[in-house]
């Protein structure tokens, strides 16, 4: 049986080489596989649909209501799996919208107490209809807004089955109709190896090469039956550019008895801001101003747990809520951060065990038969922020010279602090972390 290989719940942060970018976010993948008895079936069904060749439909008021109920789905999960994997140590970066799409292709194959349990975790609305036309809407969404600020973006998802291993004509129009799902055939029981090769490549060439060797030697095997996907791409530019000449060194204040210094970027410009209780919120606008970096931000240098524990979705709504529009001289450090995790057991202490054990888990709606269970779950992310942006964006910041440093707000991140990245309209979560230290 594939089982999850060890010390990939600890987060590896590290910097690296990177794409030169104002705003560079890279929000990458969340993958599963779902190993199965020895036991396989006769025929076999291949699906096939690029999300690229779908033109989104027009928004409707349905959609826009399908598209707020997701949101919140999507943010209370960010926040219960941000308590689960916040005593990682150093830099922390996952993307909710990525665990959330592939776990619902789960959902939408899961029967019985199986299926209650994930969607009882991920905050889905009661009904199917309401949880596959919310994914649906919101994907559109998000294509929609990204397109909007000339911003690279792919949000896929792919399934691949055991060769003559037959899935769900239900499940298959499902995924396809809600998810954008594609699905193929591999041979896992004769040639884990290759299949290994060919899912890694999918994932490299959908992330544009951010994510390499997802799945380690040994982590598919001849067991595995069905593995699902989402990979999540954005790359931004800002829409009012930090100048590179304003960048230099600072120091960076790692706890109240210890530091180091770093590059940080600053600038001086109306922004959206916000105080808190014991803390300060920055939202600093994508070109096209449809997503944002949002920065949480505490007033002390060791007051990043506190804020952490106060992170609920009702909290955010109400800090998002308090934002408005001032001038702020903003100071904020260049930062890489890159995690990986396998979230079986994160999954399971959130309230869905019966998944990811063999004898309790039902996903007959994926097959017919419970005959699959989840024995593999692994999510990376990495996300780059730095200052260079469009030739736009960096005529509008030269204004920003104009203005009165003395009346601004001060925002300068000099401390560690929390980051998400988000559709403004309807407040999803696409990426959520904190930077610990910028200079790792």
């Amino acid at each position: 049986m594939l089982a999850a290989p060890h010390g990939w719940q600890k987060a590896a942060n590290h910097g690296g080489e990177v794409e030169s970018m104002r705003a560079t976010t890279y929000v990458c993948a969340f993958f599963m596989a779902v190993a199965a008895s020895l036991a396989c079936s006769s025929a076999s069904a291949e699906v096939s649909r690029s999300a690229a060749d779908s033109k989104p439909p027009q928004a409707t008021p349905q959609d826009t209501v399908s598209v707020t109920a997701m949101a919140h789905s999507i943010n209370s999960f960010a926040c219960d799996l941000y308590r689960e994997l916040r005593s990682t140590d150093g830099n922390l970066t996952f993307s909710p919208l990525s665990v959330s799409a592939a776990m619902g292709l789960t959902y939408a194959g899961a029967s019985a107490k199986t299926r209650s349990e994930i969607q009882r975790v991920l905050h889905l609305p009661p009904e199917d209809k309401q949880a596959y036309e919310g994914y649906r809407s919101l994907f559109a969404r998000l294509d929609e807004e990204a397109r909007a600020g000339g911003a690279r973006w792919t949000l896929a998802n792919r399934m691949w089955v055991e060769a003559g291993a037959p899935l769900a004509p239900a499940f298959v129009r499902t995924t396809r109709q809600s998810f954008r799902s594609e699905v193929g055939e591999l041979d896992f029981r004769r040639s884990p190896e290759t299949a290994r090769g060919t899912m890694n490549q999918w994932v490299e060439k959908t992330t544009d090469s951010r994510i390499r060797e997802l799945f380690p030697q040994g982590s598919i095997d001849t067991t595995t039956r069905l593995v699902l996907a989402n990979a999540v791409y954005f790359k931004a530019r800002w829409a009012e550019p930090f100048e590179k000449n304003q960048t230099r060194l600072e120091p960076f204040h790692l706890s109240p008895s210890s530091g180091t210094t770093t590059q940080m970027m600053f600038l001086t410009h109306r922004f959206g801001f916000a105080r808190i209780a014991s803390g300060r919120v920055l939202e600093l606008p994508y070109k096209g101003e449809r997503l944002s970096l949002l920065v949480l931000l505490p007033d002390e240098v060791d007051g990043l747990a506190a804020l952490e524990s106060r992170l609920t979705e009702d909290s955010l709504r109400a800090w998002t809520s308090a934002v408005r529009d001032r001038r702020v001289r903003v100071g904020l450090p260049r930062f890489t951060a890159t995690s990986q995790f396998t979230l079986s057991q994160t999954l399971t202490a959130l309230g869905m065990p019966s998944a990811f054990d063999e004898m309790e888990a039902d996903f007959s709606g994926m097959t017919g038969k419970r005959d699959l269970f989840i024995s593999l779950i692994v999510h990376k992310a990495f996300v780059e922020v730095n200052e260079e942006g469009t030739e736009a964006a960096a005529a509008t910041g030269v204004a920003t010279k104009l203005t009165v440093i003395a009346t601004a707000e001060k925002f300068i991140a000099d401390r560690p602090f929390l980051f998400l990245i988000r559709d403004r309209a309807s407040g999803c979560i696409l990426f959520l972390g904190r930077v610990a230290d910028p200079t790792l």
